[in-house]
């Protein structure tokens, strides 16, 4: 798994508060079936009657101990992650988005959206024992040992779902200056890979023989789950991006309303239909469930 570690620590730098998807997108006049991901009633804002979106893709990475300056000016962003005695706080997230469309009428749009997802979180992780799993403890064991104790429920939690969405939204009022919509998106959930591993109030002695970190007179509570598709491991990154898009188990909804008070040139009111002085959105998103695979 350490080959993967250093491309995804390449992003980690790059902390991230919003909680949206492609934030970006929010500021723009031009609308399509990317909008709906926020806000299915922002569909019906599209200015062409046709859309097709191809491919689009997001990441947010987020953590606490690696800043820009590590990434630019070090090679070992494995050894810093790890360094220090706070324990270790990385959340990445991944998105994307493959083939849709949509087909707009006069109240009414239409539209079709596939989308892939990923999800790693790790959770106050001791930073001598992640050293240890990563580096064979370079960082901890410089004595030969190191005796690692701690209170925090540790976790490492990967997830990976596809998405078939449809969405509807339709026009309640319609004026020159002011516009209201509401919209709603179903979905088909593929939930992949599932996996967690929990090592709550951890106590053992780390040591380095050969290369090799060696754990002795270990104590913790363990709890270790895993989707049936990551029967022969679940740490190896390849599981998860070969069954990312598994089968059909579960449903989902977004419910959403948009209010446009317009900036229309009376000159050319269809060419400038999405110039706005205020723009306000509310939605529901990710209602429904799914559930994973649990052969095995």
């Amino acid at each position: 798994m350490k080959k993967y570690l250093l491309p995804l620590m390449v992003f980690a730098g790059l902390t991230c508060t919003a909680q949206e998807q492609y934030t970006g997108i929010g500021l723009s006049n031009r609308v399509g079936v990317l909008n709906a991901q926020f806000n299915p009633a922002e569909l019906h804002n599209q200015s062409n009657k046709f859309y097709i979106h191809l491919i689009g893709f997001n990441a947010r990475v987020s953590n606490n101990k690696l800043g820009v300056d590590d990434i630019i000016n070090n090679d070992n962003l494995e050894n810093i992650l790890f360094r220090g005695t706070d324990p270790v706080n990385l959340s990445a997230n991944v998105q994307a988005m493959g083939l849709g469309m949509s087909v707009k009428f006069k109240r009414w749009t239409l539209g079709i959206s596939s989308t892939l997802h990923g999800n790693l979180d790790i959770i106050d992780v001791d930073p001598r024992l992640g050293d240890a799993f990563v580096n064979a403890g370079i960082n901890a064991l410089l004595g030969g040992s190191a005796t690692v104790s701690n209170n925090y429920n540790q976790r490492v939690n990967g997830t990976t779902w596809g998405e078939l969405g449809a969405t509807a939204a339709f026009s309640l009022v319609n004026k020159a200056k002011h516009k209201l919509n509401v919209g709603i998106t179903g979905k088909l959930l593929f939930p992949g890979s599932y996996a967690n591993l929990g090592m709550d109030r951890f106590t053992g002695t780390i040591s380095r023989v050969g290369g090799i970190a060696l754990l002795t007179n270990t104590q913790a509570s363990v709890n270790i789950v895993y989707s049936g598709t990551l029967v022969n491991s679940f740490t190896q990154f390849d599981n998860y991006r070969e069954s990312a898009f598994g089968g059909l188990n579960g449903v989902g909804a977004d419910i959403g309303i948009n209010y446009q008070w317009r900036d229309t040139p009376p000159e050319n009111p269809k060419k400038n239909q999405n110039r706005y002085k205020l723009n306000l959105g509310l939605a529901l998103r990710n209602l429904g469930s799914m559930t994973f695979n649990e052969n095995n």
